[in-house]
């Protein structure tokens, strides 16, 4: 028991944690316990620092369980939503590959949520699918114009929905235009929904 290496221990979260726990109150209680008589005082500290790791090793087992549920929550998500093309891609934001991550990042967790909460929170009797354009103007602050749903099997009562929450995400800004069609860009994502 002596070559018990508290690191090693510790890697395995609150499950180590509680052990390691455990066992400093063992080895507390087992020198107590070896004096002619014990004092009170230190085995009610003892005491004290058992509930205390208890309670300690409760919260963590909580946030454990929390987030794991929240990782399912987050990997259960019924809409798909892929950036086909957006081009051409001059925007304030930097280089073609930083415009198309932050692109991407924001169709990943804004557009996502939004269409979740706002179009397609309630069951569905089949699986959607559809491909959405839209276009960037510089001087729209990154609000997209002429929307299209093309290719397409989502139910038209749906379109406004879609419609507003492209329009109501900010998307990066095209930069100041230097030659033609600098002032704009196209977005082409595939858009699927999961009944």
């Amino acid at each position: 028991m002596n070559n018990l290496n508290p690191l090693e221990i510790l890697k395995l979260g609150v499950i180590g944690l509680g052990f390691l726990l455990a066992f400093l109150s063992y080895n507390l209680l087992a020198r107590e316990q070896k004096k002619v008589e014990p004092r009170s005082s230190v085995l009610n500290a003892i005491n004290i620092y058992m509930a205390f790791s208890i309670v300690l090793c409760v919260i963590g087992l909580f946030g454990q369980f929390k987030t794991n549920n929240d990782s399912k929550l987050s990997n259960n998500s019924k809409i798909e939503i892929q950036l086909l093309e957006a081009r051409p891609i001059k925007t304030n934001i930097g280089n073609t590959k930083a415009s198309i991550k932050e692109i991407e990042n924001i169709l990943d967790n804004q557009v996502k949520e939004s269409l979740e909460k706002k179009c397609f929170n309630e069951k569905l009797s089949n699986d959607l699918y559809g491909k959405m354009n839209f276009l960037i103007y510089h001087g729209s602050n990154g609000y997209a114009n002429n929307l299209s749903i093309k290719e397409t099997n989502i139910d038209s009562t749906y379109y406004s929905c879609i419609e507003d929450v492209f329009r109501g995400t900010q998307f990066p800004e095209p930069t100041e235009p230097k030659k033609i069609f600098e002032n704009e860009y196209w977005v082409s994502v595939s858009l699927k929904i999961k009944k």
